[in-house]
């Protein structure tokens, strides 16, 4: 099997060589002296290749501008639009507009003016009892707290004090020239003014 494969590599050696012979030592025009024509070493000289020497250009059609200030890259801005995942309650519808207001009858509009009217003279008296009140003398207040009682139950005897000083008054009698002790009780007394014997009486409790 070795012997077989080696004599196919030969037999295709020798055929190379038999061809790059011919190849270099083909037939010549001169004396017969070399093999085939041809002087041995000697080669043959070879024509001018088509294109050599030449160089050639792409044709140029157009020359652009580098525009270095383009290829920087630029931040883009996106808006974000309405999420297609999320449902928006729809905006209330406006309110109505307000009914336009209806004319009077001289009928309601009499009334109308007789209520204000009325209104007014209102204001008026309120205002006026309002100054005479204010303008009114008033009876003056009484400061004293009062304590308690001892004595006889027809004689009773109240205990006031001023803060400083006690004061022991028997029913009956003016405290301080202003006010009139008119009565005494088991819990509170009964203090009139001198000076305005048409105020109603003020009731006086035990520490008060």
């Amino acid at each position: 099997m070795n012997e077989s494969r080696t004599k196919l590599l030969l037999t295709i050696l020798g055929v190379l060589l038999l061809f790059v012979a011919w190849h270099y030592l083909g037939p010549s025009d001169g004396d017969g002296s070399a093999v085939g024509g041809r002087e041995f070493g000697a080669t043959s000289p070879v024509g001018r290749i088509p294109g050599a020497g030449r160089q050639t250009k792409p044709p140029v059609e157009e020359i652009l501008d580098l525009k270095v200030a383009d290829l920087e890259p630029h931040p883009h801005e996106y808006k974000v639009g309405r999420d297609p995942w999320r449902f928006v309650n729809p905006p209330p519808p406006p309110p109505p507009a307000p009914p336009q207001p209806r004319r009077l009858t001289p009928e309601e509009l009499r009334a109308q003016r007789e209520a204000e009217e009325l209104l007014r003279q209102r204001q008026a008296e309120a205002a006026r009892k309002a100054a005479e009140e204010a303008a009114r003398p008033k009876p003056p207040v009484f400061a004293l707290k009062y304590l308690g009682r001892f004595g006889p139950a027809d004689r009773p005897i109240a205990v006031f004090t001023d803060g400083k000083d006690i004061l022991n008054v028997q029913q009956g009698e003016v405290i301080q020239g202003k006010f009139l002790l008119s009565q005494v009780g088991l819990e509170s007394v009964e203090i009139r003014f001198v000076d305005f014997p048409k105020e109603p009486a003020q009731r006086l409790p035990i520490g008060g």
